[in-house]
Protein backbone atom coordinates (compact mmCIF):
# COMPACT_ATOMS: atom_id res chain seq x y z
CA UNK A 1 0.00 0.00 0.00
CA UNK A 2 2.76 2.48 0.88
CA UNK A 3 4.64 1.66 -2.29
CA UNK A 4 1.65 2.88 -4.31
CA UNK A 5 1.82 6.31 -2.62
CA UNK A 6 5.53 6.79 -3.33
CA UNK A 7 5.51 5.71 -6.96
CA UNK A 8 5.05 8.55 -9.43
CA UNK A 9 1.92 8.26 -11.50
CA UNK A 10 3.10 7.20 -15.01
CA UNK A 11 -0.37 7.64 -16.51
CA UNK A 12 -0.07 11.45 -16.27
CA UNK A 13 3.03 11.40 -18.47
CA UNK A 14 1.29 9.22 -21.02
CA UNK A 15 -1.76 11.51 -21.12
CA UNK A 16 0.45 14.59 -21.61
CA UNK A 17 2.39 12.91 -24.42
CA UNK A 18 -0.81 11.93 -26.23
CA UNK A 19 -2.24 15.46 -26.03
CA UNK A 20 0.99 16.91 -27.51
CA UNK A 21 0.77 14.49 -30.45
CA UNK A 22 -2.88 15.41 -31.02
CA UNK A 23 -1.95 19.11 -31.16
CA UNK A 24 0.68 18.43 -33.82
CA UNK A 25 -1.77 16.47 -35.96
CA UNK A 26 -4.61 18.96 -35.64
CA UNK A 27 -2.63 22.01 -36.83
CA UNK A 28 -4.63 23.64 -39.61
CA UNK A 29 -4.10 26.30 -42.26
CA UNK A 30 -6.84 28.66 -43.38
CA UNK A 31 -6.56 30.22 -46.83
CA UNK A 32 -8.72 33.23 -47.60
CA UNK A 33 -9.40 34.46 -51.10
CA UNK A 34 -10.55 37.85 -52.37
CA UNK A 35 -14.22 36.84 -52.54
CA UNK A 36 -16.27 36.72 -49.34
CA UNK A 37 -16.95 32.98 -49.51
CA UNK A 38 -13.44 31.99 -50.60
CA UNK A 39 -12.16 30.29 -47.47
CA UNK A 40 -10.44 26.93 -47.16
CA UNK A 41 -9.26 25.23 -43.96
CA UNK A 42 -7.13 22.10 -44.20
CA UNK A 43 -4.60 20.26 -42.06
CA UNK A 44 -0.95 21.18 -42.68
CA UNK A 45 0.00 17.55 -43.32
CA UNK A 46 -2.67 17.21 -46.02
CA UNK A 47 -1.49 20.14 -48.16
CA UNK A 48 0.49 18.97 -51.20
CA UNK A 49 1.01 22.07 -53.35
CA UNK A 50 -0.58 25.25 -54.66
CA UNK A 51 -0.70 26.20 -58.35
CA UNK A 52 -1.40 29.66 -59.75
CA UNK A 53 -3.68 30.01 -62.78
CA UNK A 54 -4.39 33.60 -63.88
CA UNK A 55 -6.18 35.34 -60.97
CA UNK A 56 -6.86 32.08 -59.15
CA UNK A 57 -4.93 29.50 -57.17
CA UNK A 58 -5.69 25.81 -56.98
CA UNK A 59 -4.91 24.19 -53.64
CA UNK A 60 -4.14 20.48 -53.94
CA UNK A 61 -4.50 18.35 -50.82
CA UNK A 62 -4.99 14.76 -49.80
CA UNK A 63 -6.72 12.88 -47.02
CA UNK A 64 -6.50 9.43 -48.50
CA UNK A 65 -7.87 10.71 -51.80
CA UNK A 66 -6.70 13.66 -53.86
CA UNK A 67 -8.68 16.89 -53.64
CA UNK A 68 -8.33 20.32 -55.17
CA UNK A 69 -10.06 23.61 -54.50
CA UNK A 70 -9.93 26.86 -56.47
CA UNK A 71 -9.71 30.22 -54.72
CA UNK A 72 -9.58 33.73 -56.12
CA UNK A 73 -6.25 34.83 -54.66
CA UNK A 74 -2.70 35.54 -55.69
CA UNK A 75 0.20 33.23 -54.98
CA UNK A 76 1.89 35.93 -52.90
CA UNK A 77 -1.15 36.24 -50.62
CA UNK A 78 -1.16 32.46 -50.13
CA UNK A 79 2.54 32.61 -49.25
CA UNK A 80 1.80 35.33 -46.67
CA UNK A 81 -0.91 33.15 -45.12
CA UNK A 82 1.33 30.06 -45.03
CA UNK A 83 4.99 31.16 -44.83
CA UNK A 84 6.24 27.60 -44.37
CA UNK A 85 5.56 26.84 -48.06
CA UNK A 86 8.43 26.87 -50.56
CA UNK A 87 8.29 28.40 -54.05
CA UNK A 88 10.21 26.26 -56.58
CA UNK A 89 8.73 28.10 -59.58
CA UNK A 90 6.91 31.40 -60.03
CA UNK A 91 3.52 29.71 -60.33
CA UNK A 92 3.86 26.96 -57.69
CA UNK A 93 4.16 26.61 -53.92
CA UNK A 94 4.96 23.25 -52.35
CA UNK A 95 4.70 21.82 -48.86
CA UNK A 96 8.28 20.87 -47.92
CA UNK A 97 7.01 18.19 -45.51
CA UNK A 98 5.68 16.12 -48.40
CA UNK A 99 7.93 13.59 -50.11
CA UNK A 100 9.14 14.95 -53.44
CA UNK A 101 11.98 13.73 -55.66
CA UNK A 102 14.00 15.86 -58.04
CA UNK A 103 14.02 14.65 -61.64
CA UNK A 104 16.53 16.10 -64.09
CA UNK A 105 19.36 18.57 -63.67
CA UNK A 106 19.48 22.32 -63.07
CA UNK A 107 18.64 23.09 -66.72
CA UNK A 108 15.27 21.31 -66.71
CA UNK A 109 14.47 20.01 -63.25
CA UNK A 110 11.05 18.97 -61.97
CA UNK A 111 9.63 17.71 -58.69
CA UNK A 112 7.75 14.43 -58.76
CA UNK A 113 5.81 12.54 -56.12
CA UNK A 114 3.55 9.52 -55.94
CA UNK A 115 0.75 11.73 -54.58
CA UNK A 116 1.01 14.35 -57.36
CA UNK A 117 0.01 13.55 -60.94
CA UNK A 118 1.78 16.45 -62.64
CA UNK A 119 5.45 17.34 -62.55
CA UNK A 120 6.19 20.59 -60.77
CA UNK A 121 8.89 22.64 -62.55
CA UNK A 122 11.88 24.05 -60.68
CA UNK A 123 13.29 27.42 -61.76
CA UNK A 124 17.04 27.55 -62.33
CA UNK A 125 17.39 30.27 -59.70
CA UNK A 126 15.80 28.13 -56.97
CA UNK A 127 17.33 24.77 -57.97
CA UNK A 128 20.07 24.83 -55.30
CA UNK A 129 17.70 25.59 -52.43
CA UNK A 130 15.23 22.90 -53.55
CA UNK A 131 18.05 20.38 -53.96
CA UNK A 132 19.28 21.09 -50.41
CA UNK A 133 15.74 20.72 -49.12
CA UNK A 134 15.03 17.30 -50.67
CA UNK A 135 18.47 15.66 -50.69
Amino acid sequence: MLRYLFIKNPSKKIEKKQSEEENKVSETITFEGKNAKDKLTIFKEQLLYVKSVDNYVIVFSTDGQKKNRMLRASLSSILEQAPHLVQPHRSYLINPKQLFRIKGNSQKATLISELVEEEIPIARTSYKTIKELFN
